[in-house]
């Protein structure tokens, strides 16, 4: 039993090494977590992720990985030493920022204007601050977001942790200066496409619902609470979800009609106009540097894995702007595509003893009714496999901030984001085919509709919320847990050849 037990021990040290040695951009992203947990969340239990970073076939080596592998999570360490120094909750001063976004915010009695982005410099008391997020609301559109500017008198107000408000007070003026930005055509192209489904949908719920689909904006309070109750605000705001659906849709249009030279120019072209239209949101900013580094490895005839394009991109944001790592939708963006590149093919795998996949000579003796319902449970096994690997990472994270969950949320997740991405794609398809597009968006209203009425009237049975009272270091440790299988089971099955995201090697891969 000893001897069994020592082996099995032997097998996951010597498969977490084949790992780390093929996957290194995601064993420096976890590096990178460590010293960033501790900074902003205070929490010493992510320390328990080192040791399963430093494997080495040899002692001496693994000694001198710990020590590497600690220099690195001292010095990030103290390099988000400046991060850390911020004002004071309540402060009053002058400042410089960049507006970055601007967002409607709709109420049940009110509209208003929310701006973000940056404050560059931020003077009081004598001290400077640097870099600071924030949002500043406003009952019309006062500023013009093509310029930076100069406020001499504000009020700064942290409104949750490492993100402040913006107060006037009756002193305040706002000085514009000169800058190039994008920011204020982007929210002027988003007004027009929001014309343009308000004139083909005149059913307002649909028309809210994909307008925020295409735009990100939601203005009906009453959908944004059904999503949210649901666990499915993330489909209301614009993610790495739309972002990949979107450049997908319109790359898979080029792929059949040019040259493979031309085919990489016209998706970076394409991912970069996806990028400047949505802005650089967290979730957007990590799945551009995605495909952005995968177009630059191409270049030099490099392939690099999923896995490393994740981790190089995640690596590359918090390097750039490490407030990003305490943005929601910036880890969960990260988790949920970490955990179907991981757990997609285990859980795959599992459910095949319930849905079994048969060989193609089998089918052919099948009715053409029993080809389709395979084809059914085959579909319904796949999308199970691909939305429980993606809830199997983000919920440790929703648990470690909310401390809740809704049992609605698991299974709506399910099957909703499934329907929802079919309602994109018929406005998509809306939008290009012009021959064709009021047959398409009659069809997209009635079908989005009908969807709608999954949130609107939702079984009272599962409406209930799980609440966990455990501390946050303990879903911390789960977070890292579930990580450090994942990359275990991944590489054990690729061993065995059942890894169905493979190594890109082929010039067909983009």
């Amino acid at each position: 039993m000893q001897g069994l037990f020592i082996n099995r021990l032997t097998t996951a040290h010597e498969t977490l090494l084949e790992a780390w040695q093929r996957y290194p951009a995601i064993h420096f992203a976890l590096h990178l977590c460590i010293p960033f947990f501790l900074r902003f969340y205070q929490t010493p239990a992510a320390l328990l992720m080192l040791p399963f970073l430093c494997i080495c076939r040899t002692y001496k080596g693994t000694l001198h990985q710990f020590a590497r592998s600690t220099t690195l999570v001292v010095s990030t360490f103290y390099f988000l030493s400046p991060v850390k120094n911020t004002p004071l909750p309540h402060s009053q001063g002058a400042a410089y920022i960049t507006i970055d976004q601007i967002k409607p915010i709709v109420t049940f009695n009110s509209r208003s204007y929310a701006y973000s982005g940056f404050i560059k410099s931020f003077l009081t008391n004598g001290k400077f601050y640097h870099n600071l997020p924030y949002t500043f609301y406003s009952k019309k559109m006062e500023l013009n977001a093509n310029h930076d500017y100069f406020i001499s008198s504000l009020s700064l107000e942290q409104s949750r942790p490492y993100h402040w408000i913006i107060k006037k007070d009756k002193y305040t003026t706002f000085s514009p200066t000169s800058r190039f930005s994008l920011t204020q055509k982007r929210y002027l192209l988003k007004q027009k496409i929001k014309a343009l489904c308000k004139k083909h949908f005149p059913e307002k719920r649909t028309f809210y619902f994909l307008s925020a689909m295409a735009t990100g904006d939601i203005e009906s309070p009453i959908l944004a609470c059904q999503f949210q109750r649901l666990g499915l605000s993330h489909l209301l705001s614009i993610s790495g979800f739309h972002f990949s659906l979107i450049v997908l849709f319109l790359a898979f249009i080029t792929k059949y009609t040019a040259a493979l030279s031309i085919q990489r120019l016209c998706t970076l072209i394409v991912t970069t106009g996806c990028f400047l239209y949505f802005g650089a949101s967290p979730s957007i900013a990590r799945a551009y540097l995605a495909v952005a580094l995968f177009m630059l490895g191409v270049n030099f005839h490099k392939f690099p894995t999923p896995l490393n394009l994740l981790g190089g991109s995640f690596c590359v944001a918090l390097l750039t702007n490490p407030y990003l790592f305490v943005h929601i939708g910036f880890q969960l963006s990260f988790a949920a595509t970490f955990g179907i590149l991981t757990f997609y093919s285990p859980l795959e795998n599992l459910y095949s003893r319930l849905l079994p996949s048969r060989p193609l000579q089998d089918l052919q003796i099948f009715s053409p009714l029993h080809q389709h319902g395979y084809l059914l449970t085959t579909f319904l096994r796949k999308t199970l496999a691909l939305s429980s690997s993606a809830q199997l990472l983000t919920l440790p994270l929703v648990l470690f901030h909310f401390q809740e969950f809704s049992y609605a949320g698991l299974l709506y997740n399910l099957f909703f984001p499934l329907g929802a991405s079919l309602s994109l794609f018929l406005l998509l398809v809306g939008f290009v085919a012009f021959p064709v597009s009021t047959w398409v968006h009659k069809l997209n209203a009635k079908y989005t509709h009908h969807l709608l009425d999954f949130v609107s009237y939702p079984p009272k049975r599962f409406l209930y919320q799980w609440t966990f009272f455990h501390s946050h270091s303990f879903f911390v440790v789960l977070f890292f847990c579930l990580i450090i299988l994942g990359v275990y089971l991944k590489e054990r099955l690729k061993e065995y050849g059942l890894d169905v995201h493979q190594e890109i090697g082929s010039e067909s891969a983009i």
